[in-house]
């Protein structure tokens, strides 16, 4: 057997857990963000109104020219942290730009604000269910008009 070879699960399970550990310092992190900042543009973060809360998902990307990072959020008080949030959103000028889909214990809704970035507008669309709020923030080119 090679030196290579006989190295290859040493260095399989080394990535394996340099994987693991900046996946954790990511969430870990996001759990203590103070806005989501896409450029010029600051967004108060869930956490920045409620408090911290434990992060179970991050995610970064561009589709169709749109910028996105979506954040999952664990919450015993998921209606108060959204009622919190929700209210802080309106309250720094974010406009809902999409009807309110709610049943029992789920629903989303979608808010709005233009860009510092002129041409530009910013989406926040919050979504809750069984204990979690996902906030998903995306900028891309249009200017928001309210529903």
């Amino acid at each position: 057997m090679t030196t290579m070879t006989k190295k290859a699960p040493f260095l399989l399970l080394a990535c394996f857990f340099m994987l693991a550990l900046s996946s954790c310092t990511v969430l870990e992190d996001a759990s203590k963000l103070q806005s989501y900042d896409f450029g010029s543009d600051q967004i108060p973060s869930l956490t920045s109104v409620v408090g911290e809360r434990k992060v179970s998902g991050v995610e970064v990307g561009t589709k169709n020219g749109v910028q996105h990072k979506t954040y999952t959020y664990e919450t015993s008080s998921q209606v108060d942290d959204m009622d919190d949030y929700y209210g802080e959103l309106k309250s720094v000028g974010f406009l809902v730009t999409k009807d309110s889909e709610v049943a029992f214990n789920r629903g989303s809704v979608e808010l709005g604000l233009n860009s510092a970035d002129a041409g530009q507008m910013v989406l926040v669309t919050l979504s809750w269910e069984s204990g979690k709020i996902t906030v998903q923030v995306a900028k891309g080119e249009g200017e928001v008009t309210p529903f």
